[in-house]
């Protein structure tokens, strides 16, 4: 993982599951079979664990139960890693979670929305974007406050989780329909 975790898994379960990872992990880039018994994945300990549980079990660990701001983005970057490792199944479920959360609590669909659009230096998440953004759009009122933290410490969600180009890119869009009052209350709140 980027941050230095390592997570033990079988390479023959994770070359299984994934074409990608077999690639990866049977093959050197002459395509000739290779014995590595490492492999480093350009993504938190915490996404890797998440893929490595999804591949054993096919069902999502821990990560499936945010808690705060950081664990919204960790889920958008598990989605971006099953993209980028042609896991359609894992995508699925991260793309169902993010829907069920959002619709128990809309605010965080800014949050997802944010981190969707702008990628983290990856290719956007435009399923998860696209699930964000119809949140939003259908409860402009609801998803663009802050929520307090469950412990009164901060507030999370919404509007202020929006970096710039995705407050602008909100602001700018013609399908939210709420009147100026309740942007400048979104804001200011």
């Amino acid at each position: 993982s980027i941050d230095g975790g390592e997570i033990p898994a079988s390479r023959f379960v994770l070359g299984a599951r994934s074409p990608v990872l077999r690639q990866m992990l049977f093959l050197n880039s002459t395509n000739r079979v290779t014995t590595s018994s490492e492999l480093k994945i350009a993504y938190s300990a915490t996404v890797v664990r998440a893929l490595v549980y999804y591949c054993r079990t096919n069902e999502l660990d821990d990560i499936s139960l945010p808690t705060n701001e950081e664990s919204l983005r960790e889920l958008v970057k598990l989605s971006q890693c099953a993209i980028e490792l042609e896991l359609v199944g894992l995508e699925a479920l991260v793309g169902n979670l993010v829907a069920s959360l959002c619709q128990v609590d809309p605010h965080v669909a800014c949050t997802f929305f944010d981190e969707a659009a702008s990628g983290g230096g990856k290719p956007p998440v435009d399923s998860i974007k696209s699930i964000a953004l119809g949140f939003i759009r259908r409860n402009p009122e609801t998803a663009l406050l802050r929520k307090n933290h469950p412990r009164g410490q901060h507030f999370f969600g919404g509007i202020t989780s929006l970096r710039a180009e995705s407050l602008k890119e909100i602001l700018n869009d013609p399908a939210i329909c709420t009147e100026e009052i309740n942007l400048f209350r979104a804001i200011v709140i």
